[in-house]
């Protein structure tokens, strides 16, 4: 069992509806047999709420986020840096925050 504690790195996936998602199990049980500690954690948010929640991350403990429907295009606007393969699909599927940045 994870144990989550003032050190413990937070990851997840946006989506909207999320309740439907296998990734925290599975994600979880990876982080556990790693012995890494971090917590995936699902987040269901609204398309209108995308971009403050995506910006509000660098100021939580968060090292990345998964995105999914509807979110993997308009996900693309709201970041620092942007992959250029990601601008050639026109899509993401993941977010890091690094330094507060978010690519």
């Amino acid at each position: 069992m994870i144990k989550i504690n003032g050190s413990t790195r937070l990851i997840g996936i946006f989506g909207f509806p999320i309740k439907h998602t296998l990734s925290p199990s599975m994600h979880n049980a990876a982080l556990e047999k790693l012995k890494l500690n971090f917590a995936y954690i699902p987040f269901e948010v609204k398309p209108e709420d995308l971009g403050s929640t995506l910006q509000s991350l660098g100021l939580f403990n968060f090292r990345g986020i998964n995105i999914t429907v509807p979110h993997k295009e308009n996900a693309m606007k709201y970041l620092d840096e942007t992959d250029p393969l990601a601008k050639k699909i026109g899509a993401i599927n993941t977010v890091v925050i690094d330094n507060g940045k978010l690519k």
